[in-house]
């Protein structure tokens, strides 16, 4: 017999959570030992054209007895959801050291499981207070038949591109060193952000000047909400990623880049390096206080890392010296993360599920 699991939660967003949702419900809904159920809801940047596949679309609807409840929720509201006689698993994660203590006291009394993606989230959860046998790492993926290792366009110019949101602990601020190689070597570099923050309107994790500051200092700017095929071909497009967050609980982008077989430079610090290796170059630097860097970080301890600023641009200067070097570089990232599919997570996930029928 089935495992009838019930997925509520946002899917039609460019948010991170909403992509991770849709491709692991895709991949969910092809194992045989589980039957399906989706309701989607809105939430932070809700699109209405950004359309769910075919797989997703034959499953909308609500069971009305399910085994379980899935969702990617923000946990102060799983208390909307809640029901005591249908287990809760709730896909979580987190960036700074320390968890708000509003989501410890939801996570903790309303949840079965709480799946977080890297090794970081288990250990801050666990230093949180999180109960440890409520906890499951569930990594997340890419999808290898979509994330082709094209070889970048051949031109004169070698292309850089950062993704990000305008938050602070994107770090995008710390590029603005490195605005001079723009100056004094042959490049481009595109940094695209999905939104900018309303003028008067921003909230405090939010860098309200930065897309002046970077605009000013000579880098591509574009903001607006991307399709995933366009996310793939500004990858494709590109020969280097630089990401240089404070802090990531996962990293997709990173790992989706690396899949598209570009190498990345990026913080030592993070979810990220649960798959670390060749094509991944780390930035050292040390951890301070979260600060404005992250919403719900007023909590006591509460850190994230900050990457050498001078050591971050050396990294780029000294990579785009070599262009042959990151060919090379590229194709390693592609082998380091070759086994993270979505297939993957899902296979753990469903693990997880049979577990409530034991």
């Amino acid at each position: 017999m089935n495992l009838k699991v019930q997925f509520t939660g946002l899917l039609q967003s460019p948010v991170s959570w909403a992509r991770v949702s849709r491709e692991l419900l895709t991949e969910l809904a092809e194992l045989k030992d589980i039957d399906l159920a989706i309701k989607p809801c809105r939430g932070w940047l809700w699109n209405k054209n950004i359309r769910l596949n075919k797989t997703l679309t034959d499953r909308l609807g609500e069971f009305s007895n399910p085994d379980l409840r899935l969702m990617f929720a923000f946990p102060p509201q799983l208390k909307n959801y809640h029901d005591d006689s249908i287990p809760l698993y709730n896909l979580s994660v987190y960036e700074a050291t320390v968890l708000p203590e509003n989501w410890v006291t939801a996570l903790n009394h309303y949840c079965q499981k709480i799946l977080v993606p890297s090794r970081h989230n288990l250990k801050l959860y666990k230093n949180s207070g999180i109960n440890s046998e409520k906890l499951a790492l569930i990594p997340y993926g890419f999808n290898p038949a979509f994330y082709s290792p094209l070889p970048a366009a051949s031109t004169s110019r070698l292309k850089l591109l950062t993704l990000a949101t305008p938050h602070f602990r994107k770090g995008l601020d710390l590029l603005l060193p490195s605005a001079r190689l723009l100056k004094q070597s042959n490049i481009s570099w595109k940094i695209h952000l999905p939104y900018s923050p309303r003028p008067g309107k921003s909230q405090f994790w939010e860098d309200s000047t930065i897309i002046q500051k970077l605009s000013h200092a000579g880098f591509e700017l574009s903001t607006g909400q991307l399709s995933d095929q366009q996310v793939r071909e500004l990858y494709q497009n590109c020969n280097l990623v630089v990401q240089p967050s404070r802090s990531e609980g996962f990293g997709l982008v990173i790992l989706e880049a690396m899949a598209s077989g570009r190498p990345v430079i990026t913080a030592d610090w993070g979810g990220h390096l649960d798959f670390s290796g060749p094509g991944m170059i780390t930035v050292p630097g040390q951890l301070r206080p979260a600060k404005q860097c992250q919403y719900g970080s007023q909590r006591p301890g509460a850190m994230v890392f900050e990457p050498d600023q001078q050591a971050l641009s050396e990294t780029i200067s000294r990579l785009i010296s070599t262009p042959d070097r990151l060919t090379k570089l590229g194709r390693q990232a592609l082998q380091t993360i070759k086994n993270w599919s979505w297939k993957r997570a899902a296979q753990k996930l469903s693990k997880q599920f049979q577990k409530i029928t034991v």
